[in-house]
């Protein structure tokens, strides 16, 4: 346990996307060193949470250069930035690929080289996307719901839909699945899609055209199938009442989900004080609004 704070300092991927934040207080204030925080801050992660990965089965048209896994806590000496250990919190263990942390990489790095136009940070956040869509590709196959829904007229076989379940990612790529319901988290697969089209539009930037195209196509096939899989079918409507205004009701009275994604995991490490599973999170909730967002400026709905 870490108590000494004046030799210890704790950081956790999930702090890259606070930056962007950082970027845009400097942007509007004039105040040149939030910039220059947000950009040391994103510059010493790539040292303590980035691990190089192999590249296993590369896709065609995938990314070439250096593959990354994340961690998701990092132990560095306050003084010197030296880093002490790296372990997880909320993931299966300390050498596992959490799936959200994977997915605050890929996001938080794409935002950072939007705001600085550093091929550093750039480069991470392609390693880190495609390290992630190597393994949703890898998962076991009980990912997928057996058997494949019908394919609609006109669709073909080859369409993401005929995969379902393939592209909503697990909690933890590493941790056990079980074959009859694999434990996912449907936040990460919406945090992830929100990067990959940030990326896309970089590299759309710096006319890496091909790589901006399979970027862009994941990040609709993972939102495509998170809402395929994981969107709550409880229903609520608004109703006008002419004594209390306007309300909210139940479609179906009775059947009640208080978020917008299933399928969220908090965390499901065993040491947590509490393991917390299979429910909404707000993270999942904002970013596939976000998602929406995102189309729409970009003119692509």
């Amino acid at each position: 346990m870490v108590t000494d704070m004046d030799e210890n300092i704790l950081v956790i991927i999930d702090s890259l996307c606070n930056l962007d934040l950082l970027f845009y207080a400097s942007a509007h204030s004039g105040d040149k060193d939030l910039a220059l925080v947000a950009t040391c801050h994103a510059r010493t992660l790539l040292k303590t949470h980035l691990r190089p990965e192999a590249t296993v089965n590369p896709a065609e048209d995938g990314y070439r250069g250096q593959l990354y896994s994340t961690c998701h806590v990092a132990n560095l000496d306050p003084a010197s930035g030296e880093l002490k250990w790296q372990r997880t919190a909320q993931g299966y263990s300390d050498d596992s690929t959490w799936a959200r942390g994977q997915a605050w990489a890929i996001l938080g790095y794409a935002q950072t080289y939007m705001w600085t136009k550093d091929r550093d940070f750039l480069e991470a956040s392609c390693g880190a996307a495609e390290y992630f869509l190597q393994r949703l590709a890898s998962s076991p196959e009980s990912v997928e719901f057996t058997p494949p829904p019908q394919i609609p007229s006109g669709e073909k076989e080859s369409n993401r839909s005929f995969h379902r379940g393939r592209f909503t990612p697990l909690w933890d790529f590493d941790a056990p699945v079980d074959d009859g319901n694999p434990l996912r988290d449907s936040s990460a697969g919406a945090i992830a899609a929100n990067g990959m089209l940030v990326l896309s539009q970089a590299l759309d930037g710096i006319q890496d055209i091909k790589l901006a195209k399979r970027f862009r196509q994941a990040a609709l096939n993972i939102v495509s199938d998170v809402l395929d899989v994981s969107l709550a079918e409880e229903k609520a409507q608004f109703r006008k009442d002419a004594k209390d205004g306007l309300t909210i009701e139940d479609v179906n009275p009775g059947h009640t989900f208080e978020g917008v994604l299933k399928n969220g995991t908090a965390n499901n490490n065993e040491n947590a004080r509490r393991r917390y599973f299979d429910h909404s999170l707000v993270y999942g909730d904002y970013y596939i609004v976000e998602f929406g967002n995102r189309l729409l400026n970009m003119g692509l709905i």
